[in-house]
């Protein structure tokens, strides 16, 4: 991308970039960069390895949290939660995890309330060895900045890999072999989507309102009705 953003969408026009536009955090070949508002490079905040995690942002702090971990054998290993401060331009660990253990697919700032302070929430991954085979145990996670230790919750049966959280609701959508699933953040099963439904569960959407829709993507868009819990086709075509 050179000078200019392109938005393709009925009723839209090109516009060239402007500086006053907000800025934006973006990955590129395993580097974290903080662009400005015309996409030219404001500053690098370095690699941050291969493991698939989203960036968790903290508005009122102006911190990005993302996990990181070594790329390749020229380094040395490490595993760790890490804070980007967007004013300052540094970084900082957060947390640092064994090298067994990884956060990866799903990471999330909650902002702190009255009886509560910040915390993120995210998918932990953990490899356990044994003599025949590797086994990797996937738990929910909180971690408030300054504490020891992780807080885990264990997720229920075939809950693999999640698609979408809500706050307001404090529920999550997980896909896994079996099925699409709505879970409680204990990692207890609330629902299943019905087995007659053709969402492969490739990724999800919650109602922005707070009500009990959500829409489920993957061999196209399907709208699950959580109260009643049915599910009707919207598109044939989407995934995301």
């Amino acid at each position: 991308m050179d000078d200019e953003l392109i938005v393709a969408a009925k009723g839209w026009k090109q516009r060239v970039s402007s500086s006053e536009a907000p800025r934006l955090l973006s990955e590129e070949s395993g580097r974290l960069c903080l662009l400005s508002g015309d996409l030219s490079l404001e500053h690098d905040f370095g690699a941050v390895g291969p493991v698939d995690c989203p960036i968790a942002y903290d508005a009122s702090r102006r911190l990005a949290f993302r996990y990181v971990c070594a790329a390749g054998f020229q380094r040395g290993d490490f595993s760790q939660l890490r804070a980007f401060s967007i004013d300052r331009g540094e970084s900082f660990s957060v947390k640092d995890l064994p090298l067994n253990q990884w956060a990866l697919w799903f990471l999330e700032w909650i902002g702190a309330s009255d009886s509560e302070p910040g915390q993120l929430l995210g998918l932990l991954a953990t490899d356990r060895p044994d003599e025949e085979q590797i086994v990797i145990e996937h738990r929910l996670f909180t971690c408030r900045p300054g504490d020891e230790l992780l807080r885990l919750r264990p997720l229920c049966r075939d809950a693999y890999k999640p698609l979408a959280f809500n706050q307001k609701r404090r529920e999550l959508i997980f896909a896994g072999a079996d099925g699409i699933y709505l879970l409680g953040l204990r990692g207890e099963r609330k629902l299943s989507l019905p087995e007659d439904t053709a969402a492969s569960g490739q990724g999800a959407a919650f109602a922005p309102d707070g009500s009990g829709r959500v829409v489920v993507g993957g061999d196209g868009l399907h709208l699950w009705d959580l109260e009643q819990n049915t599910c009707a086709r919207l598109t044939r075509n989407g995934r995301y």
